[in-house]
């Protein structure tokens, strides 16, 4: 995915910066976040359990 951004910017003109803290946070948030919601999307499916999509 990184690679076809960085071809999208090229071509656009833009520049890809480089922020390894924002990055890091990136992965450790979004992990924190999505990591739960997918277990319990899991346990719905197997459970056979209404979902709702919002």
């Amino acid at each position: 995915m990184y690679m076809r951004q960085r071809r999208v910017f090229k071509h656009l003109g833009l520049r890809v910066r480089r922020n390894r803290l924002g990055f890091v946070a990136y992965v450790l948030f979004y992990q924190m976040i999505m990591s739960p919601v997918s277990v319990w999307g899991y346990v719905q499916e197997l459970l056979g359990l209404q979902r709702r999509w919002r």
